[in-house]
């Protein structure tokens, strides 16, 4: 396999379709479907892209974003997906960092793409 996508959704469809879509270009890819999770997984095995949904059934998705810039730093790309669409969303998303922002629904083969382009410029 090679390099490792960290996927944070709490639609277990959602992750299985991008874990499918991604491991079939060869990535590794762990999913979570809560933020805690998600912290436990980068603290154990670093991600070189992380795809993050905002709304998580246990903490804040930008509450994870914080923590997990704070434990991987800024070298490890964080994308955020979001349900709410609007326009303030993005704004605080990008805001704080995030290197690319989709709102659901989205375009998973644009996602992939986004994804191995920044696998492909961290290389």
């Amino acid at each position: 396999m090679g390099a490792r996508v960290l996927i944070v959704d709490h639609q277990p469809n959602l992750l299985t379709c991008l874990r499918y879509l991604l491991e079939r270009t060869g990535l590794a890819v762990d999913a979570a479907e809560t933020g805690r999770q998600a912290l436990e997984m980068a603290a154990g095995v670093t991600p070189e892209v992380v795809l993050l949904e905002t709304h998580l059934p246990d903490m804040d998705g930008y509450a994870v974003y914080q923590q997990l810039r704070e434990q991987l730093g800024n070298d490890v790309p964080i994308l955020v997906v979001t349900a709410r669409s609007r326009e303030v969303e993005r704004d605080k998303a990008l805001a704080l960092g995030a290197d690319g922002y989709f709102a659901k629904p989205f375009d998973a083969s644009a996602v992939v793409r986004r994804i191995q382009s920044l696998i492909r410029t961290a290389a």
